[in-house]
């Protein structure tokens, strides 16, 4: 996140408040997946999942300080959370 906590109106903020519930309920609906993945990629799936939830509820802290930079560390982690979460579920092998 490259703004400035300055650049970042009342408005935007109560939209990133929202958002992060929204994180965090994706994670309710990522736990049906998991039921349909390989058993072998489920533990770290769940895994995945637990940390995104709370990588969402350690969001709030810097949401609530106006902290853009704060914010901004702790959504990388959940971008990377996403990620691990997304490659996982790739069924088609590396080789082609």
């Amino acid at each position: 996140m490259t703004e400035q906590t300055s650049d970042i109106d009342k408005k935007e903020w109560d939209k990133i408040d929202d958002f992060l519930r929204t994180v965090y309920s994706a994670g309710d609906d990522m736990k049906v997946i998991i039921k349909t993945m390989d058993p072998s990629k489920q533990s770290k799936a769940e895994e995945d999942v637990k940390l995104l939830q709370k990588v969402a509820q350690a969001a709030q802290g810097p949401v609530s300080k106006k902290d853009a930079e704060g914010f901004g560390t702790i959504a990388a982690k959940a971008d990377a959370l996403f990620e691990d979460f997304f490659d996982l579920l790739r069924d088609v092998p590396d080789e082609l």
